[in-house]
């Protein structure tokens, strides 16, 4: 999508528009749109990599100070991904290679109890299955393998793994180091095979999931760098310029889009979106801000959308008011819940009716 700034329009497919839209103002906005896409790429591949340290960090010792310094490092690296925008109408990646890696980086809600052991079932997920090699090609097999929501690849089943379990859960015993049997302490349960320890399974799928996610990051954000335009200016008529401005809407939807999903599911506590990590409330913050960056301050679309039709844009920026005052409290009543969803919502309604004024087509 990035790369349609930079392209001028096909004749066959000409967006038709009567409205006047400012050649200065939509460059402006596109251009710095492109900065900004640079920059939280960059941002998200920097975290990404801190994330890793801070795993190896607590691997090799891990104390409780550790894990909660490894939950920070998720949590920035989880925001940082959330900001440069994961998801495919926000790229120019195919549909189907897109919903793969997205499939492997953010994928959720996700069901616990298929990754590691939950309240009441202590021998449950791929941790305590030692029948499961855990390899990067056994786990491909596994991700999603019945259901959508059995993920084992990913920010979320790492975010389960830290924030779900103590520095205990990965602590080896002195001897286990040196002695051919391994004793889990709390089961005292006797392993022939070192390997079918459960803190040992669990110590090397969290090593293995920060690889993995480190991958499938590196090769989505590159993707996103080849596409992000330099040049100074990207339109040079109002046909040209209507283009732009919806390539940029569409941007937009797609943070309204994925809000309304992540909002939807805040009515149902067991469902949001880094429910573990407790930080579902600045998943929606963030996409109420990425919405205001597009729409306001630096970028600045609203200037042009205003002259597509003032009404809707003030109807949009009211809306988005609305959210901003509920994000705001920083943890959401019932009531609050319910009216996140009425926001997205109509965010959505509303990008799309501007979207379809510039001549374009309804989501």
């Amino acid at each position: 999508m990035l790369s349609q700034l930079l392209v001028a329009c096909d004749n066959s497919n000409d967006v038709k528009t009567q409205h006047k839209i400012s050649l200065d103002e939509i460059n402006t906005s596109a251009c710095i749109f492109s900065e900004r896409t640079l920059a939280s790429t960059q941002a998200a591949s920097h975290h990404i990599d801190l994330l890793n340290k801070s795993i190896a960090l607590f691997l090799s010792e891990p104390t409780e100070d550790n894990r909660l310094a490894l939950g920070e490092s998720w949590k920035k690296s989880h925001g940082t991904m959330i900001i440069s925008g994961t998801q495919p109408s926000a790229d120019d990646l195919p549909a189907s290679r897109s919903s793969s890696l997205l499939y492997h980086i953010d994928a959720w809600p996700i069901q616990p109890g298929y990754v590691d052991s939950i309240d009441g079932y202590p021998s449950s997920g791929i941790v305590n299955d030692s029948t499961v090699s855990l390899s990067a090609e056994s786990l491909a097999l596994q991700h999603g393998f019945s259901d959508t929501e059995e993920i084992i690849f990913g920010f979320h089943p790492l975010e389960y793994l830290i924030f779900s379990k103590t520095a205990l859960d990965y602590q080896q015993q002195e001897h286990q180091q040196t002695s051919i049997k391994a004793i889990d302490a709390t089961q005292q349960t006797v392993y022939e095979d070192p390997s079918e320890d459960p803190i040992y399974r669990r110590r090397t799928l969290l090593r293995l999931l920060g690889n993995e996610l480190k991958d499938s990051v590196s090769t989505y954000l590159a993707t996103r760098l080849e596409q992000v335009p330099y040049a100074p200016s990207v339109s040079e008529n109002q046909q040209q310029a209507a283009r732009t401005a919806i390539t940029l809407i569409d941007v937009a939807h797609s943070h309204a889009t994925r809000g309304f999903e992540e909002s939807l599911l805040l009515l149902d506590s067991d469902q949001s979106h880094s429910m573990y990590s407790q930080t579902t409330h600045l998943d929606v913050s963030q996409r109420l801000g990425s919405l205001s960056s597009m729409l306001n301050e630096p970028i600045w679309l609203s200037s042009s959308l205003r002259r597509v039709d003032k009404r809707i844009e003030q109807d949009l920026q009211t809306t988005l008011a609305q959210g901003i005052l509920i994000v705001e409290k920083g943890q959401f009543s019932e009531s609050d819940r319910a009216r996140l969803v009425t926001v997205f919502s109509a965010l959505s309604h509303q990008l799309a009716d501007l979207r379809i004024k510039l001549g374009g087509d309804d989501y």
